[in-house]
């Protein structure tokens, strides 16, 4: 498992990182936000630079921790949550839902 986690990080990490690096860099200069020289160091050398920085030691695990437990969080408890209210608000919008019981019959 430690060979397949090892090519799993060079393959898909590795080679998706550059990928990411070009995306930005074009998206920068060609909806006019940075010139070329900001968009290069913005989309191409500080999200290396911020990965090395994170790389060393345990500061990416801690990072990974933390926002895992918030993400979890949200995602387990205050999404569903969340989702039940819009439903809830969508239904008695509409004519023919579930609302508040007050909808009288015509004959």
């Amino acid at each position: 498992t430690q060979v397949f986690g090892g090519l799993f990080g060079f393959f898909i990490i590795g080679f998706g990182i550059p990928v990411f690096c070009v995306l930005m860099r074009y998206n920068l200069v060609v909806d006019g936000v940075a010139s070329l020289p900001v968009a290069m160091f913005f989309g191409s050398i500080l999200p290396w630079l911020i990965s090395w920085l994170l790389y060393q030691g345990h500061e990416l695990i801690d990072l990974l921790a933390v926002t895992g437990v918030y993400l979890n969080g949200f995602t387990g408890f205050l999404a569903p949550a969340l989702v039940g209210l819009v439903a809830l608000r969508a239904g008695k919008r509409q004519p023919g839902g579930q609302g508040n019981g007050d909808a009288k019959e015509s004959t």
